[in-house]
């Protein structure tokens, strides 16, 4: 769960991978920090480079 939130971070990955952008995901779900969403992002984005073979890393770009 996001902290200060209710959110599960898996419904960002879900979302993401269903097609959303962190600008979607921000509209949709009130009371999220941008910068808390691309942590995550990144934060997954770093640890899928750890895993060989992983066909998920493909579907995360942070973009700045």
């Amino acid at each position: 769960v996001l902290r200060g939130t209710r959110m599960p971070v898996a419904a960002i990955f879900e979302n993401i991978e269903a097609g959303a952008n962190i600008d979607d995901i921000m509209e949709w779900f009130d009371g999220l920090d941008r910068q808390q969403v691309k942590a995550v992002i990144e934060f997954a984005v770093r640890s899928l480079d750890k895993v060989p073979g992983s066909r998920l890393r493909s579907h995360f770009y942070v973009v700045p």
